[in-house]
This record gives structure tokens, C-alpha cells and sequence, in this order.
């Protein structure tokens, strides 16, 4: 379901984002005049990936069909959000962020930790974070609020007219240089003139593959759904020592990016198994266990080479886990975030998620937004896995363990 931005407004655009905590004074950094530890960020990658576990089941079982979404994207939308509730529309939030022993500044120093580790440029992997946020000119952000936003999250705040057709433009225009024209717009025109806010945050991420496929070796085969469907595409083939790891439900393959900072693990469920099943196995606590089982071992992964793109609202699931008062005009409290008063609510939460996978490496990008408007086999034997049907996979940060983006493919095209 589309809407037209209309009032109070956030979006999020993001592409592949990791996570760290050590409060030791050699251990400090300041950045925009405000100090956090560099590994504050390990105070929410449990969280932010439990998020990500739990919304991949309620995102797949509503749409039964590909899914591709970033967890850290939405999180960190819902830490700037965050910032402006107060009383249960707070207490909700931070129950759905995993963070409710945290203040509002620890969440906000493990962001702000998280950005300055993620935000990186290599011979092989690029990742670029950005926060923009386009204010209505009639409104105007609690002091509070407005510091928040730029010290810990690197936030610019643009004074905007949203009766003006420009302001449109200048926000897409901006999504789209963020996302390197992966992502081209995140508003739709004419803004409603009571729009409060627009926020955007873009994470850009480009990987090259610390093996790469051979393309000689890509040839055409079937991809096969789970009710019989079918696909023609091109799988690419790589046999090298990779680690890997099987259980009597799953596959596990991880496909380090440059020089193993980043990677992609696939989650294959055995041929009796259905991708469903494997999402209810999909916890922080198998996720964990799952990470120290990766053994390195002589192999061959074949794997679809494919570009999608997925849109998905998220209302629905952030309600099922239990974020109800902030979508609500009645009981919605925002009194943290404007100094006007006026009661506003959140009305609705997309992510738009792009991915492109090839010989290579992997290109990828999501956008999220928020719209806040006034009330008104064998151990020693080499393993074999081709990947041509349903299954799981993210990509994940392995210096800080956080997942960027995650992706249930029922049917690839």
C-alpha cells in the first residue's frame, strides 16, 4: 500500500549497516561536541538484529513472497523517533528497540558509534551513512530534539516549504545521490501543508567479493519455488575453502566482501524443509550459536545471479511486537519532538530495499520512512550446495556482528 506523504513525516534510507561497548576513557571518542565509547554500539546489535529476526517472519508470512529488508535501517529510524516520544509511546518504542534498561542518550551514543564504525571506504568496500532532516518552516524542533539529531546522528536540518513542488525534488534529488541512484525518490508529490517533518537517513554499501564468481562458469538453470514455480536464471559457481556449516534443517555458507570485514551468510533449508520452518528457527540465540559453527571447508557454492527490488509496510509488524500507542491519534505522545503543541502520531512506517547481486560482489540500498501527522553432508567429504530454491540471507558486518540487510527469496527473478 502506497501513501502520499502527507504530515509529520520521516523517511530512512539506508543500504548495509554493522554495529560495539567500552566505557573506558582511552576507549572515548567526541564527534559534533558530544563523547561516546567506540563500542557503544554493542549495547544495541543484539537488539537491532533480534528486530530484524522478528520482522522477517511477519513480513514473509503477510506477503509469502520475497522479502528484503534492513534491519539496522529500521532501527535506527526508530532511535531518531525515539528521541521525541515520552510516557508508553516511549516505553513501546524501547521495548521494539530491545532497549529498555537504556536512556534515551545510550541508545544514541550506540548510534552514533555504529555510524562512525560502519562509515567506511576501502580498495573493496564502500559504505557511506547519511541523515537529513527537512523541517516544515512553520514548526520548529525542541532544542533537545534538534541536538540529538545532529550530534549523534550526523543529522542536517533543512527549513523547508511544503507547499513548495521544489522541496520534493531537493529531497529525492538528495535520496538518490545518497543511494548512488539506487534509490530514487522516497516522496511523493504535493506534500500536505501540515507535513511537520521529512527525515532521511541513506547508507550506501558497494562490496566486492573476496572470491569472485568466475563468469565463464555462470550458466542458465530452474530456480523452484515451494509451490512449483519456476524461474530460468543465471547461476554463478565458486568452488574454493569457505567457512560453512550444516545441521539436519540447513545449509550455511558465508561469502566474506574484500578482506573479510564484511560477508554474506545463505541459509539453505534442506530439500524437506521449507523456508517458513526456518524462519521459526531464527533467533538471537540460534543466531549466536549459528556464528561460531562457520568452519572453513573445501566447497562449491552455486548461486542465482539477481537484482531486486522490494517495498513493504511495516506498520502491522511493529504492532505485533507490540509498538501500538505510537501509531494511534488518540494515544500517541510526541511531546519530546516540536515545540508547538500539537498532537501528532505516526502513520505510516515503509522500507523500500534494493540489492544487486553478481560475479563481482553485491551493490544494495533500503529506505525507510515514517510519515508523523497531526491528529487531524560428510565431515571430511566437500560439501555441495546449490542454492535453487527458497532460502534466507543477510549481510552482515563482522567486525560488529550487526546484520544490514536480511532477505527471505521464495522466487528470485
Amino acid at each position: 500500500m502506497m501513501h502520499n506523504c502527507r504530515l509529520f513525516i520521516f523517511s530512512l534510507i539506508i543500504l548495509l549497516v554493522g554495529c560495539g561497548i567500552n566505557d573506558s576513557e582511552e576507549n572515548s571518542v567526541k564527534n559534533n561536541k558530544v563523547s561516546f565509547s567506540e563500542n557503544d554500539y554493542e549495547k544495541i546489535v543484539l537488539s537491532s538484529n533480534k528486530l530484524g529476526f522478528e520482522l522477517i517472519r511477519e513480513v514473509e508470512r503477510d506477503e509469502n513472497e520475497n522479502a528484503f529488508i534492513s534491519p539496522a535501517s529500521l532501527y535506527m529510524l526508530l532511535s531518531i523517533v525515539h528521541n521525541g516520544a515520552e510516557g508508553k509511546t516511549k516505553e513501546e518504542m524501547a521495548q521494539v528497540l530491545g532497549a529498555s534498561i537504556l536512556s534515551k542518550n545510550d541508545i544514541n551514543k550506540a548510534n552514533a558509534s555504529l555510524l562512525q564504525l560502519l562509515s567506511k571506504e576501502t580498495e573493496h568496500v564502500r559504505v557511506d551513512i547519511g541523515n537529513s532532516l527537512w523541517l516544515n518552516d512553520q514548526y520548529s524542533f525542541q532544542d533537545e530534539f534538534s541536538h540529538q539529531a545532529k550530534s549523534y546522528f550526523n543529522g542536517k536540518i533543512e527549513e523547508v516549504s511544503m507547499d513548495d513542488s521544489q522541496t520534493v525534488d531537493r529531497i529525492n534529488r538528495w535520496v538518490k545521490d545518497a543511494t548512488k541512484e539506487k534509490i530514487e525518490k522516497i516522496v511523493d508529490g504535493p506534500l500536505d501543508v501540515q507535513t511537520v517533518t521529512i527525515l532521511v537517513n541513506a547508507i550506501y554499501f558497494n562490496g566486492d567479493w573476496k572470491y569472485t564468481f568466475d563468469k565463464s562458469k555462470t550458466k542458465q538453470g530452474t530456480f523452484r519455488d515451494e509451490h512449483g514455480n519456476t524461474n530460468k536464471l543465471d547461476f554463478m559457481e565458486l568452488e574454493t575453502k569457505l567457512p560453512y556449516f550444516e545441521t539436519k534443517n540447513f545449509q550455511a555458507v558465508s561469502l566474506p566482501y574484500g578482506d573479510e570485514e564484511m560477508s554474506m551468510n545463505i541459509f539453505l533449508p534442506k530439500e524437506n524443509k521449507s523456508l517458513a520452518h526456518f524462519l521459526d528457527e531464527l533467533s538471537e540465540n540460534n543466531w549466536e550459536k549459528w556464528q561460531t559453527s562457520f568452519k572453513k571447508k573445501e566447497g562449491k557454492v552455486i548461486f542465482p545471479k539477481f537484482e531486486l527490488e522490494y517495498e513493504t509496510e511495516l506498520n502491522d509488524a511493529l504492532k505485533m511486537l507490540g509498538m501500538n500507542d505510537a501509531f494511534s491519534k488518540e494515544d500517541a505522545n510526541f511531546a519530546d519532538m516540536i515545540h508547538e503543541e500539537e498532537q501528532i502520531y505516526l502513520d505510516l512506517l515503509k522500507q523500500k530495499t534494493y540489492i544487486d547481486i553478481h560475479e563481482e560482489g553485491t551493490e544494495a540500498a533500503a529506505v525507510t520512512s515514517a510519515e508523523i501527522r497531526l491528529t487531524s553432508a560428510p565431515v571430511d567429504a566437500p560439501f555441495y550446495l546449490e542454492v535453487n530454491r527458497p532460502f534466507l540471507f543477510t549481510i552482515t558486518d563482522d567486525e560488529t556482528n550487526i546484520i544490514l540487510f536480511m532477505g527471505a527469496i521464495q522466487l528470485p527473478s
